[in-house]
C-alpha cells in the first residue's frame, strides 16, 4: 500500500516536473522573442550652444555641440564609427533640408584609436563633442549626428536645428563666454 501511493506520487511529481520545464521554456521563449532581450537598444541625446568669442571678433562665436548614446539595453554596443557635422540649411529652399545643407565643421570618431568610448555597457553613455569655431554665422544651424555598429542593421542619422536667437538647449540660460560655454559641469548638466 505504501510502495503504490509512493509509486503514484512519483508518476504526479514526474508530470509536474515537465510541466514546469515546459512552462520555464514558454517564459524564456517569450522573454526572448516576444520582449526582444537580446536587441541592441539606444537612446541618442543632443545639446547645443553657442557664445560670442570676443568682442574684439565681433560675429566669430564657439559652436558647442555633444551627441550623447545611451545604451538602454542589456547588451554592450559596439559602435564604429561617428560623424558630426555644423551645417548651413540650403538656402534657396522653404524646407530645411540636411541632405543639401553646406558643411561649416565634420569630425569623426573611429575606433580603431583604441578608445572605451566605442563601447557602451548596458546602462552608460558616451559623449561625442564638436567643438568649432565659426567666423560667419547668419541664422540657424543644422548639428548633424550620424553612427554605425557592428550589430544587424544600422541606426539612422540624426539631425539638429539649433538657432541661437531661441534658448539655448543644455542650459538654463545662454552662455555669456566661452569659458562658460566650455565648462565641463554645465555641459554634464544637460
Amino acid at each position: 500500500m505504501v510502495t503504490d501511493f509512493l509509486a503514484e506520487a512519483s508518476g504526479l511529481l514526474d508530470v509536474l516536473v515537465s510541466l514546469t520545464i515546459l512552462g520555464g521554456g514558454l517564459a524564456a521563449a517569450y522573454k526572448f522573442r516576444v520582449l526582444d532581450v537580446l536587441a541592441h537598444r539606444y537612446r541618442s541625446e543632443v545639446w547645443c550652444t553657442s557664445a560670442p568669442v570676443s568682442d574684439a571678433e565681433p560675429g566669430r562665436i564657439l559652436f558647442v555641440g555633444n551627441f550623447g548614446i545611451h545604451n538602454t539595453g542589456d547588451r554592450p554596443l559596439k559602435v564604429t564609427r561617428v560623424t558630426l557635422s555644423v551645417l548651413t540649411p540650403y538656402p534657396d529652399d522653404r524646407i530645411i533640408d540636411s541632405d543639401r545643407a553646406e558643411p561649416l565643421a565634420q569630425r569623426h570618431f573611429g575606433s580603431d584609436a583604441g578608445n572605451s568610448w566605442f563601447t557602451i555597457k548596458a546602462g552608460e553613455r558616451s559623449i561625442f563633442p564638436l567643438r568649432v569655431y565659426l567666423d560667419r554665422f547668419e541664422g540657424p544651424l543644422i548639428f548633424k549626428c550620424d553612427f554605425e555598429w557592428k550589430h544587424r542593421g544600422q541606426p539612422s542619422e540624426f539631425a539638429w536645428l539649433y538657432d541661437p536667437r531661441l534658448p539655448a538647449t543644455g542650459w538654463s540660460e545662454p552662455p555669456s563666454s566661452v569659458a562658460e560655454a566650455y565648462d565641463p559641469v554645465k555641459l554634464s548638466e544637460g
